[in-house]
């Protein structure tokens, strides 16, 4: 007879994001796996040095590859012109490069392996939406 959850909450590692139309939680390692599966063998870190080339043909290729790789893997629709639902490039790249930045600060506080470093985008924004700021469980 065990009442108490296998992790208290404040140990639970969860990423909680917005989807376009709702806040989702995702377990970071799931999503890191989706990432590497959908960019079939790309390195990740190279693909995000093309995206900030000065060279716009070598960022458009780079990104090209990148988000569909971050759209399947958060689970998050593209824009859909007809409706206007989903979440447009920017702020697919904007809610990876927290969830990179949000993993590097686990990982500091926990002194979990590393991970790979966020993706820049070249512009994308800082601030996109409040619903989309990463936060653990414990702090929502």
């Amino acid at each position: 007879m065990h009442d108490e959850a296998p992790f208290p909450e404040q140990q639970r590692r969860i990423f909680a994001y917005f989807d376009g139309a709702k806040r989702r939680f995702g377990d970071p390692l799931l999503i890191l796996r989706r990432i590497k599966a959908n960019l079939e063998g790309q390195d990740l870190d190279a693909l995000q040095q093309q995206m900030d080339h000065e060279n716009p043909d070598v960022k458009l290729r780079a990104l090209g590859k990148v988000l569909p790789a971050f759209y399947a893997a958060f689970e998050v629709p593209p824009l859909d012109p007809d409706t206007g639902e989903g979440v447009p490039e920017e702020q697919m790249l904007a809610l990876a490069g927290r969830f990179f930045s949000w993993l590097d600060d686990l990982k500091k506080a926990t002194g979990a392996p590393p991970s790979s470093s966020p993706p820049t985008g070249g512009a994308a924004p800082t601030a996109v939406a409040p619903a989309t700021t990463a936060t653990t469980s414990a702090s929502t």
